[in-house]
């Protein structure tokens, strides 16, 4: 079965946010109180679960994202290397004002994975109307939404 392209675009990987020098001294000092607690309550996993995180939050953080390339086909949606094919999707939905430019993003769930929610942004240019029907003929639509732990920690600037 040929591929037909329906949509393809390049994005980032990410949404990036310019973090002041006093965010990082934040994040450091908070780890190093947490690290101390828990190594004065003997708690060491918890201790170097934080130490962990902390380091890959300060490198994740102070990175750039890469570009992506997003391309919508007959037979999968592929999302930079990753191509995620309509059996293994469960459902999609797309939301209308989700981010600061007010774009439209894609939400898809899958069927397998440990993070089953994906979420794509939509070029402003894109006809959301058409994108819809054509996923229509692949998975079923359902309204969704990222989990509210995600918009607080997108609030707090991470």
């Amino acid at each position: 079965m040929e591929d037909n392209t329906y949509y393809s675009w390049e994005t980032i990987e990410y949404e990036h946010k310019e973090r002041s020098v006093d965010w990082f001294w934040a994040v450091g000092i908070i780890a190093f109180v947490t690290i101390v607690l828990a190594i004065l309550f003997k708690n060491y996993p918890f201790a170097m679960l934080v130490l962990i995180g902390t380091i890959t939050l300060l490198y994740i953080s102070g990175r750039k994202p890469k570009p992506i390339k997003i391309e919508i086909t007959n037979r999968y949606i592929a999302i930079g290397e990753e191509e995620k094919y309509y059996q293994d999707l469960k459902q999609f939905w797309i939301e209308q004002k989700r981010n600061k430019e007010k774009r439209p993003v894609l939400l898809l769930l899958t069927r397998k994975g440990f993070s089953p929610l994906t979420t794509i942004p939509l070029p402003i240019e894109i006809n959301t109307e058409e994108l819809r029907q054509k996923l229509l003929k692949h998975m079923e639509e359902k309204e969704m939404a990222e989990s509210g732990i995600y918009e607080m920690m997108e609030k707090l600037g991470f």
